[in-house]
């Protein structure tokens, strides 16, 4: 009876374990693995930064990322970081309610100066790798090459070149 009861959990979980899983489940256990929760924490902030700061502040505030438990807030122009500095205490209030701990204890507020904001996903365009067109080879060896082999045809075409006739 023990036996089959440990070798139908054993089935069951070999099952679990075949099955498609999320790739956000996947990625979200391997961090947790790899001791990387807090990452996983803030990158949940980052991704949801609109929502957290309300549209309002959003469009002001720009999160650059954290030094220890400062976090690091950009503005476009020194009129939205003036704005930002007044809102600190507020920005920081959200920010610890996402967090659901007093995880920050302070904001820095500076110019972003080209940096790219963390709620801003990463371009994905297409990138484009120009072939280098190499030095085709002469076709010199085909005189060597027997005309009916697969490999001299090949090499025929590679080299554009026309294939000698046998006796050639």
């Amino acid at each position: 009876m023990y036996y089959q009861v440990t070798k139908s959990a054993a089935a069951k979980a070999q099952r679990q374990r075949n099955q498609a899983q999320p790739a956000a489940r996947v990625l979200d256990a391997l961090m947790a693995a790899w001791g990387c929760p807090e990452q996983m924490r803030l990158m949940h902030l980052w991704e949801n930064w609109g929502m957290v700061m309300g549209a309002d502040l959003a469009a002001l505030a720009w999160p650059l990322g954290h030094k220890g438990r400062v976090l690091l807030v950009g503005g476009e122009d020194p009129m939205a970081m003036q704005e930002l500095q007044f809102q600190t205490e507020e920005i920081l209030e959200r920010v610890n309610a996402f967090m659901e701990e007093d995880y920050f204890s302070a904001v820095k507020v500076s110019s972003s100066m080209g940096k790219r904001p963390l709620d801003v996903p990463l371009p994905c365009e297409p990138v484009y790798c120009p072939q280098e067109e190499g030095e085709r080879p002469s076709g010199r060896l085909l005189g060597t090459m027997r005309p009916d082999s697969p490999v001299a045809r090949a090499y025929a075409r590679f080299a554009r070149k026309p294939l000698p006739m046998q006796g050639e």
